[in-house]
């Protein structure tokens, strides 16, 4: 008798458990990913998915972003020395990672696993693609990158210059120059730390894993098909944010001060067709989701949402489209691009309205320069012309380059939107005498060729963690060529001097004037055809609280509540 009221009374409790999953899970969607090693994998899929588990030293106030720093593993923000060279931060204590069968037990985080990362960015036999972007900073890396190359194996007890855990709980790093902005680089998953049992156990291959500190642990994988999350009972204090932008008010009054995370479970279906992701919130089976091109006309009536799904009890939201710049990159290396009126003849021949209308609904947010406005540099954007279709001035700027003129070719990512983009530009140059020779081509080999400068015409778009005018001008800054991101092979002495000034200076009234200067010497040189600024459109149900319009931040899902278990369908 008492086995059997034992067992009804642990079948209660599974029950209770399992129904307090339920009533307070999240359904997301997600695009491939190819694996999980966070120093590694580059995508915004990937990295949005490892914000789950892994946690950086900091991360921004989502309610008062971009620029409220949060301390997240560190204690507080760091002590910088006076020559904005050494950053001392000071880990927390007992921040423990998930259970792993490397560790012997609980496993608690010691500054020693954040060198590991850098050197794990840093490790040759990794080839990690954010390498080249920390090295430029932090002292040492290349050096210690040279090293391990001439070596056979990779030996992580050599020091690296850079970076040093000076106790369990404090950790020293030394940039090569001074960076206004160099704390706001330690909010990215990529620098997520790296106990040293995990790289041996699993011979540093750790793209099949996903041991961190983060508010929820990874429970359950089928490799690019479905993640099932749940929330870490060990996950160290951290609190709702207390300070807020005007519009998240009511947020914070109800939230400020709730220990995260606030869900119980999360879903993460990896879907590789927008349709399916729309049917699937439409039949309830996710709980947000971005409004897609193709979908636009089913969730708006005007720039409302259409009384059908405001009448099943869903809510729209939209980002500020600061963070992105969608642009063509032309080849500055080769004729007849190479000549700045023929690029401005391109952009006097585009019909950017159109370009809106048919790619974003609209919604988009023309580009006024090479900077979104409102962000350091670009408040007061300049008044340019050259989103102003003109043909009569596109034929003007060509006429002395007719000889030169030959058929261009344009690669685009293999995709539908993409490929219809590329055909669009294609018949707009047409009008004024230019051919255009269209090819589609995967992702990596866009980046690949573009690196290469195989091209003469590409389209991309350019997402920043940060949105100040330095993050976008990486595009343009002459040392990112070749190999890195200035793929457009443009060079300028005078562009490149003001950067590494406003890189190096520790004054954010003179960055941004150094940023306003950049930005007009952009606009005369033209190097490519700044097109829009996308502003990200979320469809929600009513019932998920606390949630924040945003394709580019990690971490967010640890905020957010389901309020009530059934989803309330509006009277």
């Amino acid at each position: 008798m008492k086995i059997q009221i034992l067992i009804l009374f642990l079948f209660l409790i599974s029950c209770k458990t399992e129904k307090e999953i339920i009533k307070n899970h999240l359904n997301q969607v997600s695009g491939p990913y190819s694996h999980l090693d966070p120093q590694i994998v580059s995508g915004l899929s990937a990295s949005l998915i490892l914000a789950k588990v892994h946690e950086p030293l900091y991360e921004i106030n989502p309610y008062m972003a971009p620029f409220d720093l949060r301390p997240l593993l560190a204690k507080s923000l760091p002590k910088i020395s006076k020559d904005g060279l050494t950053y001392l931060i000071e880990l927390k204590e007992n921040i423990q990672y998930h259970p792993c069968q490397c560790f012997t037990g609980p496993r608690y985080l010691k500054a020693s696993d954040l060198v590991n990362s850098f050197k794990r960015m840093s490790d040759p036999r990794l080839l990690s693609p954010h390498f080249a972007y920390f090295s430029k900073y932090i002292k040492g890396m290349k050096q210690w990158y040279e090293l391990q190359k001439e070596r056979g194996t990779t030996d992580y007890n050599i020091p690296l210059k850079g970076l040093r855990a000076k106790s369990q709980n404090t950790l020293e790093i030394t940039l090569t120059k001074p960076n206004l902005d160099f704390t706001y680089l330690l909010t990215s998953p990529n620098i997520a730390p790296t106990p040293i049992e995990l790289i041996k156990y699993y011979k540093n291959d750790l793209s099949n894993i996903a041991i961190g500190t983060g508010p929820f642990r990874l429970h359950k994988e089928v490799k690019n098909h479905r993640l099932e999350f749940e929330k870490f009972e060990n996950y160290h204090p951290m609190f709702f944010p207390s300070r807020s932008h005007p519009k998240y008010e009511q947020v914070i009054k109800e939230n400020s001060g709730r220990r995260l995370p606030l869900l119980n479970s999360i879903t993460t279906t990896i879907s590789k067709e927008s349709q399916t992701s729309w049917l699937n919130l439409l039949k309830g089976n996710l709980d947000y989701l971005e409004v897609e091109k193709d979908n636009h006309q089913d969730a708006f009536s005007g720039r409302m949402i259409s009384p059908e799904l405001k009448k099943k009890g869903f809510v729209i939201g939209r980002d500020n489209g600061q963070g992105n710049l969608y642009y063509f990159g032309f080849n500055n290396q080769l004729s007849p691009l190479n000549n700045s009126d023929v690029r401005r003849a391109i952009a006097k021949a585009f019909d950017y309205k159109r370009y809106n209308e048919l790619f974003f609904n609209s919604q988009a947010i023309k580009a006024s320069s090479f900077l979104p406005p409102g962000i350091p540099g670009n408040m007061n954007p300049p008044k340019t012309h050259f989103h102003q279709k003109n043909l009569k001035e596109a034929r003007e700027l060509l006429k002395p380059h007719l000889k030169s003129l030959r058929p261009l070719r344009m690669i685009v990512k293999n995709k539908t939107v993409s490929r219809q983009v590329g055909e669009f530009l294609k018949s707009e140059l047409k009008k004024v005498g230019i051919e255009v020779i269209l090819e589609t081509v995967s992702f990596p080999e866009l980046l690949k060729r573009a690196t290469k400068g195989d091209y003469d015409i590409f389209y991309l778009s350019w997402y920043v963690g940060l949105p100040k005018g330095l993050e976008f001008f990486e595009l343009l800054y002459g040392k990112n060529y070749p190999g890195s991101y200035n793929r457009f092979g443009y060079q300028s002495n005078s562009f490149d001097e003001i950067f590494q000034e406003a890189r190096q200076t520790l004054s954010e009234k003179k960055q941004s004037h150094l940023v306003s200067k950049l930005n007009k010497i952009a606009i005369k040189d033209f190097p490519f055809m700044p097109l829009v600024h996308q502003r990200s459109i979320f469809i929600r149900k009513n019932n998920l609280r606390n949630f924040i319009p945003s394709n580019q931040m990690g971490g967010l899902e640890k905020f957010y509540e389901i309020k009530d278990n059934k989803w309330q369908e509006s009277k």
